[in-house]
C-alpha cells in the first residue's frame, strides 16, 4: 500500500545542526565500517571526498531512506556505494571506472530524495525545502528550525531530471561529464 502525498513519512522536531560535513562523512563512514574503504577511495580520488562532503550536506542523516533500506538515505548511499567500490577495486577495475561509478551510484541514490518534499518550519514560517538551492545542512545551522516533516512527493518519480538537479548539488560539471551523465 502505498502512502498518500499528505502522509507524513517522518518527522523530527528541533533537529540538531548537523557536524560539519567532515565530521558526518567520518562518523558515518566509521558506522557502517567503511571507513578503510573511504579513504582508499579518496586517497585515489580527492575530488570525490569534496564531492561526498557536499553529499552529506544535501542530505544530513536526517533524509529519510524511501527504500527503508537503513535508517537514512544518506547512510544508506554511502554503505552502498563503498560496498560497490570495494568490490570494483577486488576486480582490479581501471580507476577511472572506480570514479565513474561512485559517481553514477551517488547520482541514482540521490534521486531517491525527490520521492520526499519536505517542510521546513521555523518560529514564523513553514517552508518547502527546495533541493536546488541550499544544502540542508545549511538551512538547519542558519536558521531557528522548530521541526522537518518529510511528505510524499507529488513530483512524477523516476525522471532523469531529479537525477541530474540532484547530482549537480554534489558533484562538478566535468564530473559529472567523465560519468556520463552530461555531454
Amino acid at each position: 500500500m502505498q502512502a498518500q502525498e499528505n502522509t507524513i513519512i517522518r518527522e523530527i522536531r528541533n533537529p540538531e545542526a548537523p557536524p560539519r560535513a567532515s565530521e558526518q562523512l567520518r562518523a558515518t563512514c566509521r558506522k557502517i565500517r567503511k571507513l578503510e574503504a573511504s579513504k582508499r577511495l579518496f586517497n585515489n580520488w580527492p575530488n570525490l571526498r569534496t564531492a561526498s562532503y557536499n553529499l552529506v550536506s544535501f542530505l544530513t542523516i536526517y533524509w529519510p531512506d524511501p527504500l527503508n533500506r537503513n535508517e537514512s538515505l544518506l547512510v544508506a548511499c554511502l554503505q552502498n556505494v563503498f560496498e560497490m567500490t570495494e568490490s570494483l577495486y577486488r576486480e582490479k577495475t581501471d580507476h577511472i571506472e572506480i570514479q565513474k561509478a561512485f559517481i553514477n551510484k551517488v547520482a541514482d541514490e540521490l534521486a531517491l530524495s525527490m520521492e520526499y518534499s519536505l517542510m521546513v518550519r521555523s518560529k514564523t514560517l513553514l517552508v518547502h525545502h527546495e533541493v536546488n538551492q541550499e544544502f540542508l545542512s545549511e538551512r538547519i545551522r542558519q536558521k531557528e528550525v522548530h521541526s522537518l516533516t518529510w511528505t510524499r512527493s507529488v513530483l512524477k518519480q523516476g525522471n532523469a531530471q531529479h537525477k541530474m538537479i540532484c547530482a549537480a548539488k554534489v558533484f562538478t560539471l566535468s564530473e559529472l561529464e567523465l560519468a556520463g551523465l552530461i555531454h
